[in-house]
């Protein structure tokens, strides 16, 4: 997965936030299907 950011400087909380969401949400799919 390829990481975005634009060039102004954004808040990195939110972003922290929804790629660690994102990346757990993932881990655990492929734990899942993987059993």
């Amino acid at each position: 997965m390829a990481i975005y950011r634009p060039s102004k400087r954004v808040p990195s909380a939110p972003y922290g936030a929804s790629k660690a969401g994102v990346r757990n949400m993932t881990y655990t799919l492929a734990m899942e299907w993987a059993q």
